[in-house]
C-alpha cells in the first residue's frame, strides 16, 4: 500500500503506502500553510506512518495561459484550458519503482527532478487533498483526469468517426509525444465542485475540506479514519474520488495509466 503526499497554499496533497523500501519524500518548495491545516498534514503524516504506510510529500504550483507554451511544446496544445482560469496542480514526488515517460517531462512547466507533473496509482495507493479553499467565487472545482494510456487510436472506433469538428478532434485525440501510448484527457465522473462540497458539508468557500484519489475502498476507509484522527472535525468534509480500476489500469509499470 503506497501514498503520495503534496501541500498546497490553497490545497495540500498527500499519498501513501505501506512501508516498504524506506524511502520518502519532504516539502520541494515554500509554499506556506495555514498553522491549523499544516498541523493537520503533519498529524496525518505521522499518524500513517505509525500505522506502517509510506508517506511522500510533495508541492503545487499554477498552471495559467502564460504555462501554455511547455504543454503545447509537449502534445501540441494546451489541453483546452480555460484561459482566465488558473488552475492549482500538484506535483508528486516518483516512487523508486514508478514507470517514468520521459517524453511528457515538464508538460506543464518546470519541475524538481524527484516530482512529476503527472502520475500513476497502484491499486492499493491514495492520493489525498488537503485544502484550504478559495474565496467566495462563481465557480470551482475538483477533477482526476486520467492524461495518457498505452495503446494508440482505433480510427474505425464509433466515437472517433462522431467527431467531425477538427479543432475538437485534435484535442480529443491529440498524439502523445510518447508514440506507444495516447492522449486520453478523460475525467472520472462529475467534478467535485463547490455546489457538491457546500451540499455535502454545509460550505465552501474560506473553508478546509479534505480529497481522497484512490482505487481501493480499505484503503478510502484507512485515509478518513486518519484524517479524523489528524484533527479534521467531520466525516461530511472528506470527498472522495473513487478511481475504479473497471475504468482505469491501475499500476506502476509502463502499461499503467498516468493520471
Amino acid at each position: 500500500m503506497r501514498t503520495h503526499m503534496l501541500y498546497f497554499t490553497l490545497a495540500v496533497m498527500i499519498g501513501f503506502a505501506s512501508a516498504a523500501n524506506g524511502w520518502n519524500n519532504g516539502p520541494s518548495n515554500g509554499n506556506q500553510l495555514p498553522e491549523s491545516l499544516e498541523r493537520k498534514v503533519q498529524n496525518l503524516q505521522a499518524d500513517l506512518e505509525a500505522k506502517g504506510y509510506e508517506v511522500t510529500r510533495g508541492f503545487w504550483d499554477l498552471f495559467t495561459i502564460e504555462d501554455c507554451q511547455f504543454t503545447i511544446a509537449v502534445i501540441g496544445n494546451c489541453l483546452g484550458n480555460n484561459p482566465v482560469s488558473p488552475y492549482v496542480v500538484p506535483a508528486v514526488p516518483l516512487w523508486p519503482d514508478e514507470f517514468v515517460d520521459q517524453s511528457t517531462r515538464d508538460l506543464l512547466g518546470p519541475t524538481p527532478d524527484d516530482t512529476w507533473w503527472t502520475y500513476r496509482l497502484d491499486e492499493r495507493e491514495a492520493l489525498v487533498v488537503l485544502a484550504q479553499l478559495p474565496p467566495p467565487a462563481k465557480y470551482f472545482g475538483m477533477h482526476t483526469y486520467v492524461f495518457t494510456r498505452e495503446g494508440l487510436v482505433d480510427p474505425a472506433d464509433l466515437v472517433f468517426l462522431s467527431v467531425t469538428d477538427l479543432f475538437l478532434g485534435e484535442l480529443l485525440f491529440a498524439p502523445s509525444s510518447n508514440p506507444s501510448r495516447s492522449v486520453m484527457s478523460a475525467a472520472f465522473g462529475n467534478s467535485i465542485n463547490n455546489v457538491v462540497i457546500e451540499r455535502q458539508s454545509g460550505a465552501a468557500f474560506n473553508q478546509q475540506r479534505f480529497f481522497i484519489v484512490t482505487p481501493d475502498a480499505v484503503m478510502e476507509r484507512e485515509v478518513i479514519e486518519a484524517l479524523l484522527r489528524a484533527g479534521v472535525p467531520a466525516r461530511n468534509q472528506v470527498f472522495t474520488t473513487p478511481v475504479s480500476t473497471e475504468i482505469f489500469r491501475a499500476g506502476l509499470g509502463p502499461e499503467a495509466d498516468d493520471l
